[in-house]
């Protein structure tokens, strides 16, 4: 497996990534948390791929690239559900990802996710996310909690139209989870001779030592008063069994 395409995410994405923003230029010392750009000047790497969970690092982004000569890729995770609101029990939201394909896309984007962060239950409907949807903006389907993931392996049946949108891309990753390869098989046939399917890697840390700073993040992200207290031997984390999801392991697989 090669040309894999690392997708960063930032520490605006709260609970998900410990990677920060930070100019190179201003780190003093190795310690702290690591950078971005700084991961990008160390693998002479000029694209940025960065895929959050809102919009507060667009600004700060665009301009260190645009700076620095670094090509951005901009896109935002939002949910959907399509269930009705009387059946409350039986939501189920899955992730789509959407990318601005150009510097309109940045604002047709921003607009979308406003609309979107003001939704009391957070997703929108197929009908609400069409209403925003320009031909500046790109979709695409995550590998996790996407609808071809749950439908996999919860035998849910979550159907989304795909039609309305202009070449729909699916990602697909292998961070070693017991049901990648699953998974993998079902984009495959799903997509065979329709859409497009790009081999990615999700990077939420540097190195795959760094696995145990990562899981106290997320613990600390994730803290209840009630319940089991979470720990780093059972951190209640689903599906978080990977060491892998790291410019580290990018690094390896593009190597094979």
């Amino acid at each position: 497996m090669n040309n894999i395409l690392p997708i960063f995410s930032s520490h605006y994405s709260v609970g998900r990534s410990i990677l920060t923003l930070e100019d190179p230029s201003k780190i003093k010392t190795d310690e702290g948390p690591d950078s971005i750009f700084s991961i990008l000047k160390e693998e002479n790497v000029n694209q940025l791929i960065l895929l959050e969970d809102n919009m507060r690092s667009d600004i700060e982004s665009f301009r260190y690239c645009e700076k620095n000569n670094i090509q951005l890729i901009y896109g935002v995770r939002v949910y959907v559900n399509d269930l009705s609101f009387e059946a409350k029990k039986d939501l189920r939201k899955h992730r789509l990802c959407i990318f601005a394909r150009n510097s309109q896309g940045i604002f047709d984007l921003r607009k979308l996710f406003n609309a979107f962060s003001l939704k009391e239950d957070l997703f929108f409907t197929s009908d609400e996310l069409k209403k925003y949807w320009t031909d500046n903006l790109k979709l695409v389907i995550p590998f996790y909690d996407s609808f071809l993931f749950y439908n996999t392996l919860t035998f849910t049946n979550m159907i989304f139209e795909l039609d309305f949108y202009k070449d729909v891309e699916f990602f697909v990753e292998n961070n070693h989870l017991e049901f990648d390869f699953i998974l993998k098989n079902m984009v495959e046939k799903f997509c065979k001779n329709k859409y497009l399917i790009s081999n990615i890697k999700s990077i939420y840390y540097k190195n795959k030592e760094d696995i145990d700073a990562y899981l106290t993040y997320k613990i600390a992200c994730s803290r209840s008063l009630y319940g089991k207290p979470k720990t780093l031997e059972e951190p209640g984390i689903d599906n978080f069994t990977s060491n892998e999801f790291c410019i580290e392991s990018w690094k390896e697989q593009n190597k094979c």
